[in-house]
């Protein structure tokens, strides 16, 4: 993501900010430079692949982002754009799996029907599912791997607030918000790339060649030539593959696939031999 290019003025006093580093989920960062600053907040951008409404909702919370270098407070709209890229995301990812709210009874002869809008889902069941039965873990959340901490309490209601809590009550008036929350808007750019790292490897494999990392956990692909040609993965297998790759160690040994089966020999996890019959 290129950031737009505000002129950022030079500071008197560098901009202190408490955030996650390796090994110290809750350290004090100092910018001394708008071209340091400008650098930090370019690192969290998402992936282009990520469909554009959601990525472009997202890009707007980091120029808003980019702009606490002015006033500190313009970070917490950002963090509440973020989270609002979040819900987005997972409406788009979950919403067929996730049963909306129920809707309100409507009059009979009321105009109200011929205006009904989309489906609402709660943002709170969305987070759930992402835990519960997406298979997330703090061990598949970059950040949480390199600084440490946990952060998927905050999605299931064990830690308060909850990051639903967060966002209601930014958006509903929390008068005790305070300074930027520490690590929020990466956690939430590692969110939505968990999300979709099936839309990404998809994008991956139609190109012919992995990237160098998994876009969930950062571990390595095994880059194996010709392996990855799209045809050569049967649709079918491909959420296989996936989970393969995604829960197996750095080396995950070698892959065999053909139009109609898929073999993963995985020494180190759980899979070590399976075998899917792709559908005719």
């Amino acid at each position: 993501m290129a950031l737009p290019h505000f002129d950022l003025p030079e500071r008197d006093i560098p901009l202190q900010l408490i955030w996650p580093v390796a090994g110290n989920p809750v350290a004090m960062l100092s910018f001394e430079t708008p071209q340091q600053w400008r650098a930090f907040v370019a690192e969290m951008a998402l992936d282009p692949a990520i469909p554009d409404p959601t990525r472009l909702k997202f890009e707007r919370a980091l120029k808003l982002f980019l702009l606490g270098w002015l006033d500190a407070d313009l970070m917490k709209g950002a963090e509440l754009i973020a989270l609002t890229a979040l819900e987005l995301a997972l409406k788009d990812q979950y919403g067929r799996a996730v049963p909306p709210i129920s809707a309100r009874k409507v009059k009979p002869g009321s105009a109200d029907p011929m205006m009904a809008n989309s489906p609402r889902h709660s943002f709170k069941a969305l987070l759930r599912h992402m835990v519960e039965k997406d298979g997330l873990t703090d061990d598949l959340i970059p950040m949480i791997v390199r600084c440490g901490g946990k952060a998927t309490g905050q999605l299931i209601g064990e830690v308060h607030p909850t990051l639903d809590e967060r966002r209601n009550a930014m958006a509903h008036g929390d008068p005790f918000d305070g300074m930027p929350t520490s690590g929020l808007v990466e956690l939430v750019r590692d969110l939505i790339t968990y999300a979709y790292r099936g839309h990404l490897a998809d994008k991956a494999l139609a190109s012919g060649e992995p990237p160098s990392v998994h876009p969930a956990c950062n571990k390595p692909f095994v880059s194996i030539r010709g392996v990855w040609k799209h045809s050569g993965v049967p649709k079918a297998c491909r959420p296989l593959l996936l989970h393969a790759l995604q829960a197996g160690s750095d080396d995950i040994g070698p892959f065999v696939i053909g139009w109609r089966h898929l073999k993963v020999c995985a020494p180190d996890n759980d899979l070590a031999d399976i075998m899917r019959t792709s559908a005719n």
